[in-house]
């Protein structure tokens, strides 16, 4: 399983490397054109789009996603996430831009993603149905059982209750909220995300800036363990991209077709500008989250053997500030991944609503349905451990990974061919 993960990511590396030069280098036009877009429409309803989907990234795969890759695949995974967050980007570009373009409006407000382009750009509804079945186990069986994990251990930290007890209490805190529909996400989502990226960056410069005597040596550690395959081994180096390039895709899922299921209900007024918002993102949760975090742990110097992923910073939380710190760590883990768990909900919420276009019921059954088997998803991270729930996390990555990079290049040839028609 591990040998088919590392092909399956570097296939996925390759390609993203193959769209950046296709799109002829998105990513150095990225804030020129988000700048514009700021200026010309101060107000527009698009950057609540861009902070659901901002939420939905800024969870466990920036803290227990970066920690659990440094302990997996040693310091030098910062790095390989750095570059392949950097090229992957483009993969956001291209499917945020197909999915404002296929969008299409049911009840009051407007759905999209992986599906609906699928469904409309290819015109293939037997393929956008398997599509829509994937995406909802992503979004109930693979994805969420890793947040719920990461609160139930934070929250152990400080209330050492039987987790089946904190679990429950957790279920339906959690469902009260999505049961409100889609809208109190969002506006949720608003009021958490900003608040919290602030004051945790905020506060991981800061202990970045005590600790600057370890800073220097902390980025060489970084390179060499990415780069020097005459001290680390080959073995390690490949391990080392491989891991790096699993923990930032699982961080920003950029062209994993996740994330058009949020940029789907944007009002952008040109799919270009939703595409330029998505890389955004990409560069926010990788670029800049990710890699202070990284870089801290790091200067941290603790044995990362001791732990598995959320124990870890909250040690190091415990280790600059004492007995205070451990309240810090918690409370960023748990609204982190809390916050994660409302926007993977958002995304399968948008294709369960799929199957009524194909199926003769009313909306309210499919979402339902949906509530159920998201119920179970979340009742997984009680029972699983960190590393099963990582298993799962990388199988969702394999099948969601292939499935959409085809997807893309089958609507690209399509669109190429009626240009040419013309």
């Amino acid at each position: 399983m591990e040998k088919i993960l590392t092909i399956i990511m570097l296939i996925i590396f390759i390609a993203s490397i193959g769209w950046t030069i296709y799109l002829k280098w998105p990513q150095f036009r990225v804030f020129k054109e988000v700048g514009v877009f700021i200026k010309k429409y101060p107000n527009h309803p698009t950057y609540k789009t861009f902070l659901v989907s901002l939420a939905t990234n800024l969870g466990t795969g920036n803290l227990v996603g970066v920690t659990t890759g440094i302990i997996m695949g040693g310091p030098g995974v910062i790095i390989w996430m750095w570059i392949f967050g950097f090229f992957s980007s483009a993969l956001s570009y291209i499917e945020n831009v197909y999915a404002v373009k296929y969008q299409e409006k049911i009840g009051d407000e407007y759905r999209g993603g992986a599906c609906y382009y699928i469904l409309k750009g290819l015109n293939n509804p037997i393929l956008s149905i398997i599509f829509a079945v994937f995406l909802l186990l992503t979004n109930t069986i693979f994805f969420p059982p890793i947040q719920v994990n990461t609160i139930l251990s934070a929250i152990a930290k400080i209330f050492p209750f039987n987790k089946y007890i904190i679990g429950l209490l957790l279920i339906i805190f959690l469902l009260t909220i999505v049961f409100k529909g889609t809208k109190k996400i969002v506006d949720v989502t608003n009021k958490i995300v900003p608040v919290m990226t602030i004051t945790f960056m905020t506060t991981i410069i800061f202990l970045m800036i005590m600790n600057y005597h370890t800073f220097i040596d902390s980025i060489i550690i970084i390179f060499n363990s990415a780069f020097n395959i005459k001290s680390m081994g080959i073995g390690l180096i490949i391990n080392a991209i491989s891991v790096g390039i699993r923990r930032s895709l699982f961080s920003h899922e950029a062209g994993l077709g996740t994330m058009p299921s949020v940029t789907g209900m944007s009002e952008a007024p040109t799919p270009d500008i939703q595409g330029y918002f998505g890389m955004l993102g990409v560069y926010v949760d990788t670029l800049i989250m990710c890699t202070i975090t990284g870089i801290f742990i790091v200067q941290m110097q603790m044995d990362y053997s001791k732990y598995d992923g959320a124990d870890l910073l909250i040690e190091i939380f415990v280790k600059n500030f004492g007995n205070i710190g451990l309240l810090i760590g918690v409370i960023f883990l748990f609204i982190f991944a809390f916050s994660s768990l409302l926007g993977q909900y958002y995304l399968g919420e948008s294709n369960a609503m799929l199957f009524t276009k194909f199926f003769k019921r009313k909306n309210n059954l499919f979402v339902l349905l949906y509530r159920l088997v998201f119920t179970i998803g979340i009742s997984l991270g009680i029972v699983l451990n960190m590393n099963e729930t990582i298993e799962l996390v990388d199988i969702g990555l394999l099948i969601l990974g292939l499935f959409n990079l085809i997807i893309l290049f089958m609507l690209e040839k399509s669109k190429n061919a009626c240009q040419n028609k013309k």
